[in-house]
């Protein structure tokens, strides 16, 4: 059974939906105060992957230097 009732789950990501996710990865991280290393841990990849297999997450210093970015 497929079931494509939303975008992301029938094609692969723009440029656009790839850093919009990066913004709500973010907010997510710090808005939990979770560490920046938890986007590379392996059961949280494994998780993404099994939703969305098209998003890759990013590394934990580019998350880290987005914001430092916003912060300067």
């Amino acid at each position: 059974m497929t079931v494509c009732n939303h975008k992301l789950l029938c094609q692969s990501l723009s440029v656009n939906d790839q850093s919009r996710f990066e913004q709500l990865l973010l907010r997510m991280i710090v808005s939990n105060a979770m560490p920046f290393i938890f986007v590379e841990n392996e059961d949280t990849i494994s998780v993404f992957e099994f939703l969305v297999p098209e998003i890759k997450l990013p590394k934990h210093k580019v998350i880290g230097d987005k914001v430092l970015m916003k912060s300067t």
